[in-house]
């Protein structure tokens, strides 16, 4: 059988990479989200002491995917609260070590699950824009349980409803505890 010659190609490049000390997420400071611990307490679109805001409408409609935390719904855009996932250019490793694009992976996952369908989000404006924050269902799911219960995404801070169930998939090796990632937000902040 013969190997084709990209395929030996990416194997010395991803051998020179892992013996020369140079990790896939672009700089020696990133750290793997297992090395990190827990989640910080903020985020940019939670209030500083890290509850989101009480919902103070529903709306429903065909849910496009944005990226694997972010929707529009019926012409609204709606973050999900809670969670964070990686973003659309964020790399991460597989369990076999070779690279990937994990934010366009988790986007591509929650976007077969809801097919366009559509959502009822329970949300609340997000203070000085008119982006929105809030808990999704699809047909009656909660899509924001699901995305952390399948590894798809993580807690976004220490009083997310959701670290058990980060915790729960990382136990379990699911979605992204499969290999090895940065922290969506560890991430932003290196490369904002």
């Amino acid at each position: 059988m013969r190997i084709p010659s990209w395929l030996v190609l990416l194997a010395i490049a991803v051998v020179s990479l892992s013996t020369s000390g140079c990790t896939v997420f672009g700089g020696s400071e990133a750290k793997p989200a297992r090395e990190t611990g827990p989640p910080q307490r903020t985020r940019w679109l939670i209030p500083i002491d890290g509850s989101p805001p009480e919902p103070t409408e529903t709306i429903a409609g065909r849910a496009r995917v944005l990226d694997a935390d972010t929707l529009t719904v019926d012409g609204a855009v709606v973050h999900l609260s809670g969670l964070d996932a990686p973003e659309l250019e964020q790399l991460c490793r597989r369990a076999s070590g070779l690279p990937y694009r994990c934010g366009e992976d988790m986007a591509a996952l929650l976007e077969q699950r809801l097919q366009r369908d559509r959502v009822i989000c329970d949300v609340a404006t997000v203070e000085e824009s008119e982006d929105y924050l809030g808990v999704c269902r699809h047909y009656g799911e909660n899509l924001n349980e699901w995305l952390v219960r399948n590894g798809y995404a993580v807690a976004n801070n220490v009083d997310s409803p959701y670290v058990a169930l980060e915790r729960e998939a990382a136990d379990a090796s699911r979605g992204l505890w499969r290999g090895v990632f940065e922290r969506p937000s560890d991430w932003r902040e290196r490369n904002d």
